[in-house]
């Protein structure tokens, strides 16, 4: 297994033979914006570690947002008519402190542009969390790679509906 994440202080909450993933505390997170949960529509949000993913990183945040519509009104953009939800795959920045972001909250520094993102239909929160914590176990088992060289897999899983044209 890898040890790219040695100071994270926080044991992880999946393991796989090919890397680590952690529930990332969005409470905290939150909190350092002075935001509220209403004002959130994270379902659940992972930091993954996959070492053989990229040669020059390797964590990926992996989120599950709902679509409902939120207290402030923002707008949602469509792309699959009856979305539920939508997963988020970015890349993390290899200089960054994972404990920080896992265990304190703070900010979480993604590459731009992120790996993939799709809207998808789930019944419910729970099954959209599901859904995503899959997604991380097998990549950590090294059957799903985050990487963007390897979105068809992703495409295969959540569909194509927010991947550009050039990238089909």
């Amino acid at each position: 297994m890898s040890e790219y994440n040695k100071n994270v202080a926080k044991k992880p909450d999946l393991v796989g033979q090919y890397g680590k993933a952690w529930f990332v505390d969005t409470d905290k997170q939150l909190e350092r914006i002075g935001a509220s949960k209403e004002d959130d529509a994270t379902v659940v949000g992972l930091v993954v570690e996959a070492g053989y993913a990229h040669p020059l990183w390797h964590n990926y945040w992996i989120v599950v947002v709902h679509l409902r519509e939120m207290p402030d009104k923002r707008e949602t953009l469509w792309y699959l008519p009856g979305a539920t939800h939508e997963i988020w795959i970015a890349a993390l920045d290899p200089e960054q402190d994972m404990d920080g972001v896992i265990s304190h909250g703070e900010e979480m520094r993604t590459l731009s542009p992120i790996n993939f993102a799709a809207q998808f239909i789930a019944s419910n929160d729970a099954e959209a969390a599901d859904r995503i914590i899959k997604a991380a176990q097998d990549i950590i088992d090294g059957v799903l790679n985050p990487d963007t060289d390897f979105r068809k897999q992703w495409v295969d899983r959540f569909g194509n509906n927010m991947v550009k044209k050039e990238w089909r």
